[in-house]
């Protein structure tokens, strides 16, 4: 799950990385995309890494143009460019230097937000909560960033739940629930076609316990039990 979570990181961001190493030949413009890229991201905690590991890709750009400058100097017959040397060389193991530190930084950030984003998978997953707003409340996280870290992993097929915009509710993804239908008939076809010889193993048990229903009245959930009428406590709607 954490390599699936890391990869999924990588690539909601791999476009701005990429034009951030490409922007540093025209400086003003990589800054001016570092500072889009933090606005653009300021809300979207889980990648808060990758907010400090474009400033380590924006300083292996100025490391290039000091190893083309240390280059060109060696080259030149120039005294003034000789004594250059090494400036350039001090210079690039400065940048170089902030550049691992940083990408160091962003890979612990980084680590620690995909362990975050993995709590949020199983709260969401086994129904310990079933709104939003108390997930955000027990982690003491904004709940604009709970939000869109659920909807990222929604996105990337990562997990099955949806956000209700306007109540912050958990809903399953019926997408998901098609896809595993799809799944199961197959399984079955594959079982038909397999079997050779029919076996009655006797009545199939019907599972008794009780199942969570949606109310088709208002839209709140409640727990009943197969084969027995129910009604909605809210608003008095029959439950199948």
């Amino acid at each position: 799950m954490k390599e699936q979570l890391r990869k999924a990181i990588n690539n909601r961001v791999r476009t701005w990385m990429g034009w951030q190493l490409f922007l540093v030949i025209l400086y003003p413009l990589s800054i001016l995309q570092m500072i889009l890229f933090w606005t653009r991201f300021s809300r979207h905690e889980h990648l808060k890494g990758k907010k400090v590991f474009i400033v380590a890709l924006h300083f292996y750009g100025l490391t290039f143009f000091c190893a083309f400058g240390f280059l060109s100097r060696v080259f030149s017959s120039d005294p003034d460019d000789q004594a250059a040397v090494g400036s350039y060389v001090i210079i690039a193991i400065f940048v170089v230097a902030i550049g691992l530190i940083l990408q160091g930084i962003s890979k612990f950030v980084n680590n620690r937000k995909i362990e975050l984003l993995g709590w949020y998978y199983q709260v969401a997953m086994n129904n310990a909560f079933t709104n939003v707003n108390q997930i955000a409340a027990y982690a003491s996280r904004p709940v604009a960033s709970v939000k869109l870290a659920l909807k990222f992993m929604n996105e990337y097929g990562l997990l099955p739940v949806l956000v209700n915009e306007a109540t912050g509710e958990l809903l399953y993804d019926m997408r998901y629930r098609q896809g595993e239908s799809t799944m199961e008939a197959w399984d079955g076809a594959e079982a038909a076609a397999g079997a050779e010889t029919p076996v009655d193993s006797g009545p199939i048990a019907v599972d008794s316990g009780p199942i969570t229903v949606e109310c088709t009245g208002c839209g709140s959930k409640a727990q009943i039990y197969r084969n027995k009428a129910a009604t909605c406590e809210y608003c008095s709607t029959p439950l199948n």
